[in-house]
């Protein structure tokens, strides 16, 4: 019967994967089986393989390729999802936290406190009055995250954001005039992270302007299909609060983590860490982890990873782990901690964004006194409504509040300075704007225009293009002013300058000079890369506009080439006064590189990277066994910076040292006879020239190939480096 051949070849698609495999085995079917007339039941030509979709094992064992398969299908015992996340997202005082104790207990506070960073409380639906009548919940389980609104800290908690959960948006009918809109931006963030996830959008507040309705539903839920209900209450009368459980008892029970059976080791391993999380720990490390997966049978690291994933879409554990050596090279110590509360990570963030004395100093934090100061003693701004298991944290371990800022850090919310010494973050700027600066800019007659349009510009992403540019020192852009809302850069190889700002929902580039020249081009080539690079890491896709010299309007880049690409030589723009004038198509978009230019430029960075990251992650295999450099292989890896483009020939160099910086740090002090012989010299020889003789050979050793006699900075970069990444070599060979 075609309920065979189905199950057939689903047990092929899950055990094999193979295309090739699939299409034999249809070939076989479609002459076997000639005789079942597909066409008459409606399927049309071909083998059907419809309503058999693949539920067990779940889509990212499938994705962990064969063998994790195997594994799955060679566990004894599976067990269905009993628990699932449930996410609170919206502005700040929407009502979230007021939403979430109607759910749990039905009351409610007047002027109720808004939450700082995420609130978790755990629901047994069964053991709760507030879901009686909602007896298909009983039985589960669900983690409810209250997401505190502020913005600079939502960057963070798109970290917590994950697959398969349900989300709550909740907006406020009285203060959210263009509702859908705002509709339209949420859910493209919960897009990002929250694959398979369903929506519920809510309109909180009603009572008090009671002609709200939604807009636009049909087109919301044609554009979002996840969008499954609209729902308007108000929290303080209770209205419709008895509609919202209804529809979302029958959202919980559609969603993708309830379907899936697992491995009955992964419930056993989330057993002995809630037995842990009571003994009240924040995070545990890699080591310990581990341990708790081998002692329950998963001894390898696919198996731990499944688990992982699992616990983290439940919200049990909170884990970043880098994805590139590029984010290990920034010696940034994240992925080691399995963190088992994440009140106690986003409590401590939200302490440090939002500090008074961070405030008053300008964003620019003491990493010994003022950090300490801002985490344990400084009181709060505001009060905040947690579960009675949560008390005042006091952060005194030095590893624990490393790990905090190198949070913000990693997800580039500020940066080190001074070799660690500060940390600036620069939503906390108070500069002025220069305005001599920005005019002259603005006002220049020849220089060359980008811009960035966005549907909703949130701060975070000029705070990204601050850190990236401070992070990015290792080419020749300067950053020479920055406020809150735009940085001037130099380029200092060629002098061009460029003004980056963000207003009125727009970042605006513009770079000082004749459209023609090569530097200038460059230089834009290299923003918009790290733009874009932003943009796609934010889930964005502004609109791309170039601005008429000379006045307040731009047109659409796209369409400026699709006109070149249709031979049309001009376009006729409408200016501010309402007249029309035509511009000619090529010197509007001279100096301005065309996506596909770009993208080269993109893939070459990323063929370097990635052969960069092979290459290392051999080396640092080979140091895990026996703590030796192969000299040669490094050297291999050193290479490459020869094959990239001239104008990102320093920047692949810094690269480079990044990557030796990981490898000084994997040697524990042990190295090989003759790297160790020289760096006793070197702490031995007072004479700065010596030092410094010696100490270019200490680094020609491991791969670079230059001397004291080439027009290299070493000293220049020394410090860099050492202000970067505080490597003591480059002290101990007086080059500070």
């Amino acid at each position: 019967s075609d309920v065979v051949i189905l199950a057939k070849l689903e047990k092929l698609t899950t055990l094999d994967l193979r295309f090739n495999k699939i299409s034999e085995i249809s070939e076989v079917l479609f002459k076997r089986f000639s005789s079942y007339n597909l066409e008459k039941k409606g399927f049309g030509k071909g083998l059907y393989i419809g309503d058999n979709p693949i539920v067990s094992p779940p889509m990212e064992i499938l994705e962990q390729g064969r063998q994790s398969v195997l594994e799955w299908f060679a566990a004894k015992k599976k067990k269905e999802i009993k628990e699932l996340k449930v996410i609170l997202l919206g502005n700040p005082v929407a009502g979230k936290t007021s939403l979430l104790k109607r759910l749990k207990d039905d009351t409610f506070k007047l002027g109720e406190e808004q939450t700082d960073g995420i609130n978790i409380e755990t629901i047994e639906f069964a053991k709760h009055n507030t879901f009686a009548e909602q007896k298909s919940l009983h039985g589960l389980t669900a983690y409810f995250w209250d997401f505190g609104g502020q913005e600079i800290i939502s960057k963070v908690h798109r970290l917590f954001l994950t697959e398969q959960a349900v989300y709550i948006l909740v907006l406020e009918a009285r203060k959210d005039p263009k509702i859908d809109e705002q509709i339209r931006e949420w859910v493209k963030n919960i897009q990002e992270r929250g694959k398979d996830s369903d929506i519920i959008v809510v309109a909180n507040k009603v009572d008090d302007t009671p002609s709200f309705r939604f807009e636009n539903q049909q087109i919301l839920q044609r554009d979002f299909p996840e969008i499954k209900a609209f729902i308007r209450i108000d929290c303080q009368s209770g209205f419709h609060i008895a509609q919202l459980k209804t529809v979302l008892a029958s959202v919980i029970l559609d969603n993708q983590m309830l379907k899936k059976k697992i491995d009955v080791k992964w419930l056993n391993i989330k057993a002995d860490l809630q037995q842990l999380i009571q003994k009240k720990p924040y995070y545990i490390d890699f080591n310990a982890f581990k341990e708790i997966c081998e002692q329950r049978g998963l001894n390898n690291e696919d198996a731990r990873r499944n688990v992982l994933d699992f616990l983290t879409k439940i919200g049990l554990i909170s884990h970043f782990e880098p994805k590139s050596w590029e984010k290990q090279a920034e010696r940034v110590n994240v992925s080691n901690h399995y963190v088992l509360d994440t009140y106690w990570i986003t409590y401590g963030l939200y302490k440090i964004v939002t500090s008074r004395r961070a405030s008053d100093k300008a964003g620019k934090i003491c990493m010994t006194s003022d950090i300490k100061y801002i985490l344990n003693k400084e009181s709060k701004q505001t009060k905040v409504y947690k579960s009675n298991s949560v008390k005042e944290i006091c952060y005194d371990n030095p590893n624990d509040i490393e790990f905090l800022v190198n949070i913000l850090y990693r997800f580039k919310l500020g940066y080190f300075l001074d070799g660690r010494k500060h940390f600036l973050l620069p939503s906390l700027l108070n500069t002025p704007e220069p305005k001599q600066f920005i005019n002259q800019f603005l006002e220049a007659k020849e220089k060359i225009g980008f811009e960035y349009e966005y549907e909703s510009l949130h701060k975070t992403v000029m705070i990204e293009i601050i850190v990236a540019k401070h992070n990015q020192f290792k080419n020749n852009d300067k950053v020479v002013k920055m406020w809150p809302t735009g940085i001037i850069l130099r380029d200092e190889l060629s002098t061009c300058e460029a003004f980056i700002s963000a207003y009125a929902k727009k970042i605006t580039i513009r770079i000082l000079g004749n459209r023609k020249y090569k530097a200038n081009r460059e230089l834009m080539d290299r923003l918009r890369c790290m733009i874009d690079s932003i943009n796609k890491s934010l889930g964005v896709t502004p609109k791309m506009l170039v601005p008429i010299p000379n006045q307040k309007v731009s047109v659409s880049y796209n369409l400026l080439l699709h006109k070149e690409k249709t031979n049309q030589a001009f376009i006729d723009v409408e200016l501010d006064n309402g007249t029309f004038f035509s511009y000619a198509v090529s010197v509007l978009l001279e100096g301005i590189s065309k996506p596909s230019e770009l993208a080269r430029i993109e893939k070459k960075i990323d063929n370097i990277s990635a052969k960069m990251n092979a290459d290392f992650e051999i080396i640092v295999e080979k140091l895990k066994k026996d703590k030796r450099i192969e000299h040669a292989t490094l050297a291999a890896v050193l290479k490459i910076k020869n094959q990239t483009l001239p104008t990102m020939q320093a920047e692949m160099s810094a690269d480079v040292m990044q990557m030796l910086t990981k490898v000084f740090e994997a040697f524990g002090g042990e190295m090989d006879e003759k790297l160790k012989n020289l760096y006793d010299d070197l702490k031995k020889k007072s004479n700065l020239e010596a030092k410094i003789k010696l100490g270019i050979p200490f680094i020609s050793l491991l791969g670079l190939d230059f001397s004291i006699e080439t027009a290299f900075d070493v000293k220049g970069w020394a410090k860099q480096m050492y202000d970067k990444y505080e490597l003591e070599i480059f002290r101990v060979m007086g080059l500070l």
